[in-house]
């Protein structure tokens, strides 16, 4: 006789139960106290050796930076000093480069003509520049032999109302320069043909000890060191 069978397999059944523990949700939250420390404790951290031996390290660092803060706006907005499209024939944007600094002096570049230009040497921040009077062709073969006290001005981003320091020549400079290798010695070209050659090993000696280098005249006035010249060719 024919029987109908039927087999299945199925695993066996165990019934486990799990209890995962939840912890409720705190809000948390941490104050810090700012330190104090007493007028005496804290003069002398500032004058401590290893405060000064920091600052040294940092000077350069820092000084660059507040340069930089002194001639760029940080707060400016660069894609505004893009070109903008011209918006009619012969329509033309109004942007233009802004000077963010100037330089004068009373006595030695008003009224005067920037001649040459130059930065200095192994010096950050500071240009030298050319002032000569704004004269012409004629006036000046009317005046020619007569000597006409001209200058150099050493310029810092500092202090753009007194030059460091001035390199004094007895007629107009149209062109000078620093040596690469020893900026402490300057060549110039007098309007007359002549060379003329100065050597600031003083003056800078005075700017590397991080000293106030002028001096008071009679009126009270900050004087500017000047400079005179060791060499004029003949």
């Amino acid at each position: 006789c024919e029987h109908d069978l039927g087999v299945q397999a199925e695993p066996e059944l165990v019934h486990i139960g799990v209890q995962a523990t939840n912890n409720m949700a705190r809000t948390g939250a941490t104050q810090y106290h700012p330190r104090h420390m007493d007028p005496e404790e804290a003069e002398g951290a500032a004058a401590s050796d290893s405060m000064t031996e920091f600052l040294g390290k940092v000077a350069d660092r820092y000084e660059y930076a507040l340069q930089q803060n002194e001639v760029m706006d940080i707060f400016e907005d660069a894609y505004a000093s893009l070109a903008e499209e011209d918006n009619a024939p012969g329509d033309k944007g109004t942007n233009v480069i802004t000077p963010y600094q100037s330089f004068t002096d009373l006595t030695y570049s008003k009224g005067k003509r920037v001649t040459a230009i130059a930065w200095v040497p192994k010096r950050k921040g500071v240009v030298a520049v050319a002032c000569t009077q704004p004269l012409s062709f004629d006036e000046r073969l009317e005046n020619a032999g007569r000597v006409q006290n001209s200058a150099i001005l050493i310029w810092n981003f500092v202090d753009p109302i007194h030059p460091q320091y001035v390199l004094e020549a007895p007629f107009d400079v149209f062109a000078f320069g620093f040596n690469p290798k020893r900026p402490e010695m300057v060549t110039g070209g007098l309007h007359n043909g002549q060379i003329i050659f100065w050597k600031t090993n003083t003056v800078q000696a005075q700017l590397n000890k991080k000293k106030d280098n002028r001096t008071e005249d009679e009126s009270g006035e900050a004087a500017v060191p000047v400079v005179k010249f060791s060499l004029l060719s003949a």
